[in-house]
């Protein structure tokens, strides 16, 4: 296992999903792409949404960073990957376009309601059911 794709968010299960995967990466010496999805939000003040695009990459470039350095302390190769859209899209598209051989997802993200996930599903039930490699669900 070469390449393992980690889903981060800052959240609870986002961090327990880092550490398996660094289990997972110090068994088969695998290099370790975090992913961090902006979901794209329509303002009508422009002021607005430049404000909220720039509090969320310095937000996604604080939690790459960090989970970069705990995966580097393991002696690990990490790569970062931030990117807008759709999280679940986002994470299997480039899973597929780096050939990774395994995603690590929390069950939950940081920004998913129960309303939320009533209407559009889980993320990771998604990428589950998307990704053409395998999927590790870590609650």
């Amino acid at each position: 296992m070469e390449k393992i794709v980690v889903a981060i968010d800052g959240s609870e299960f986002a961090n327990k999903g880092l550490e398996e995967a660094i289990k997972i990466a110090k068994k088969f010496n695998s290099k370790i792409y975090l992913i961090y999805v902006g979901e794209p939000i329509d303002f009508e003040e422009e002021s607005c949404a430049e404000a909220y695009k720039n509090a969320t990459e310095n937000y996604a470039r604080k939690i790459l960073g960090e989970a970069r350095q705990r995966i580097e302390k393991e002696g690990l190769e990490a790569e970062e990957i931030f990117c807008w859209g759709r999280a679940a899209e986002e994470i299997v598209y480039h899973a597929s376009k780096i050939g990774a051989q395994l995603i690590v997802i929390g069950s939950r993200g940081k920004a998913v309601g129960r309303f939320k996930r009533m209407l559009i599903g889980s993320v990771s039930k998604e990428v589950a059911e998307r990704a053409e490699c395998s999927v590790l669900i870590v609650k």
